[in-house]
């Protein structure tokens, strides 16, 4: 038979409903109805008694029908919520649609003005730190370097330092960094050369020799050279290094037998005036008066095991060779001579203040002569 609302052919008798549209059939399974072979085509309403009785169509309704909108409702608002999470965090960076748009955090208007529970401490306020006392410190530079004009004097502590030249201010330095640096035609060729510096309620110093003919660059402070800073007073008053007493010592010489060649006492150096006036007598004595000393070969050393330091005095021997030329018999001849010496602050440089001659046997054994 052939259904009369879409036409289809249904092959058994017995159903009721047509398996295409699931219309009711006609009674006795004439699905045909009249139309014979000329059903009307699917979705066109034909003429027949249901239209006579006010157009009510029989339809059926299948009982299951509303589960398929359920699981596309539940569906679409998974996806609906999805979108809104994904939205939030791609293009609103974390943030709420609230926050995008009031510019606030909606939470902020229920947050209480006081907030009770466990006290946090304030922070201690940070008190201004005291004005140092301290020197202030040089910033290091690149080293400056030395040349024929110019004395370069390294490692100057502090920028308030003061620089003396054989106990005098220097005149006029220039300081860059750590370096001092003073014209030649400042110094003498041999001078003894002392850095002044405040440290704290105390001072530190350190001293150096200037020789023109070492060299125009020095170090203070070198332990090595001519020995560390030292705590001084604000004189420089510190107990001298080794080879400040020997280079002093070799000085102080020159300076006597420069005395004896020019028969003059004027060129003593490093000596009190007491002790100048004491070595007149031998400086200008008839021995001396033959003798010319030659001033390039000579040696006058300290010995390091007798040095003893007491306060603004410093005693200890010596020894010292001298090559000499008879002025009348032209004769050259060395002759070597032991002394006990004593050192005398004074004037803010180490000076000789009393000397004595000492045997050979008593300079080995380690004994002093008698001082004046």
């Amino acid at each position: 038979m052939v259904c009369r609302w879409c036409g289809q052919q249904i092959s058994s008798d017995q159903v009721q409903y047509c398996p295409g549209c699931g219309r009711a059939l006609a009674p006795g399974g004439n699905g045909g109805g009249s139309y014979g072979k000329n059903p009307p085509r699917a979705g066109v309403r034909g003429k027949g008694p249901r239209q006579t009785a006010g157009r009510q169509w029989d339809s059926y309704r299948n009982p299951n029908a509303w589960l398929k909108w359920a699981v596309l409702a539940v569906v679409l608002t998974i996806l609906f919520i999805g979108g809104v999470v994904l939205f939030s965090v791609v293009g609103l960076h974390g943030k709420s649609l609230w926050e995008l748009v009031n510019g606030t955090d909606p939470s902020e208007d229920w947050m209480p003005d006081t907030v009770y529970g466990e006290e946090i401490p304030l922070p201690e306020p940070v008190s201004e730190p005291a004005e140092s006392t301290a020197p202030e410190k040089t910033v290091p530079l690149p080293a400056v370097q030395a040349t024929d004009t110019q004395v370069v004097l390294h490692n100057v502590l502090f920028k308030n330092s003061l620089l003396t030249i054989n106990g005098e201010p220097a005149s006029t330095y220039t300081l860059v960094g750590q370096d001092i640096v003073l014209e030649r035609s400042q110094l003498p060729d041999l001078a003894q050369i002392r850095i002044i510096s405040p440290d704290g309620e105390g001072w530190q110093t350190a001293a150096v020799w200037y020789n023109y003919l070492y060299g125009n660059e020095l170090t203070f402070g070198d332990a090595g050279d001519y020995g560390p800073y030292q705590s001084s007073d604000s004189s420089g008053l510190a107990d001298p290094s080794v080879k400040v007493i020997d280079v002093l010592t070799w000085a102080y010489y020159r300076g006597y037998l420069d005395s004896i060649n020019k028969q003059s006492a004027n060129y003593m150096l490093y000596s009190t005036l007491d002790n100048t006036n004491r070595q007149k007598q031998e400086i200008l004595s008839e021995a001396s008066r033959r003798m010319l000393y030659d001033l390039g070969d000579f040696t006058a050393v300290c010995d390091p095991g007798s040095i003893q330091y007491d306060g603004t005095r410093v005693r200890y021997n010596a020894k010292f060779r001298t090559v000499g030329t008879d002025r009348e018999s032209n004769k050259r001849q060395q002759a070597y001579s032991y002394r006990t010496i004593e050192l005398l602050w004074q004037d803010g440089v180490w000076k000789v203040d009393k000397v004595a001659s000492l045997r050979e046997a008593e300079y080995l054994a380690g004994t002093y002569a008698a001082l004046p």
